[in-house]
């Protein structure tokens, strides 16, 4: 999108968008890739490569990341998700409407149901109308774009690695998802203060919610349903096992969480 007005817009309202290009700012405010504002890494416990919110490296990508840190840091790993399930519906081309209101969807979901996306409230609502507006052209392209590689397995749960790592064979459509997905619970699984068994319920219900991104495809539901069964096995916490019944997991009503 090389739109002046809608790089001023971003300038003037802190705001994450997702999937727009925009030309590069003469400003003397620019700041690099490198820079300690802007590694994700540091700031989010985000790799910079399943980094998902922004166009890639660059100026604007620089912007949404310090707006991001600035007013809901402990969101942006919530909102990158977001951007992952948007970036694996345009490259689906699952219809451009739809993405985009699954994208305004998830980000309002999390501003309403959780306190450290609270503050980012005015500048999802300026992303989603940007995307709504703009993403046409990208969504286009999207089709002739190849797959980001991108790849994550669950460095807290090695029991499932060699389940996990079959799912983007599978699923090769639900990369940056599935990737997020992981990531995600790494972050849960390492925050002091969560508890372990809320992270794997998390991303139980992560995985399980991926086919609402995708069209129907058996062998990615039968990949993940491994991957599932596998998890609930045995999780290990803090040298206790939990023993979880999937079958509550999947439908929302855990009430069986038993240490043995």
């Amino acid at each position: 999108m090389h739109n002046f007005h809608a790089l001023l817009l971003l300038l003037i309202v802190p705001m994450m968008i997702h999937g727009m290009q925009l030309p590069p700012s003469p400003s003397p405010l620019k700041v690099s890739s490198s820079s300690p504002a802007t590694d994700t890494l540091a700031l989010f416990g985000i790799p910079k490569d399943l980094w998902k919110c922004g166009p890639g490296p660059g100026y604007v990508s620089d912007q949404i990341i310090q707006r991001m840190n600035e007013a809901c840091p402990l969101a942006a790993a919530d909102f990158n998700h977001c951007c992952a399930i948007h970036d694996d519906c345009y490259s689906n081309q699952r219809g451009r409407s739809q993405c985009d209101q699954d994208f305004c969807g998830c980000m309002s979901y999390h501003v309403k149901h959780n306190l450290n996306a609270a503050n980012c409230s005015q500048q999802t609502l300026a992303a989603c109308g940007l995307v709504e507006r703009y993403g046409e052209q990208f969504y286009n392209a999207a089709s002739q774009s190849p797959v980001d590689p991108a790849k994550r397995l669950p460095e807290e749960f090695p029991s499932i690695t060699e389940e996990y790592e079959k799912l983007y064979k599978a699923c090769e459509k639900q990369y940056a998802t599935i990737a997020s997905c992981a990531l995600n619970f790494d972050i849960c699984y390492r925050s002091p203060g969560n508890r372990h068994e809320k992270c794997v319920v998390d991303f139980q219900r992560c995985l399980d919610a991926t086919h609402l991104g995708r069209d129907l495809d058996q062998q990615c539901d039968a990949a993940i349903e491994m991957v599932q069964w596998k998890m609930v096995e045995k999780v290990e916490t803090g040298g206790n096992v939990t023993v979880l019944v999937l079958a509550e997991v999947q439908n929302n009503t855990i009430t069986f969480v038993k240490k043995v």
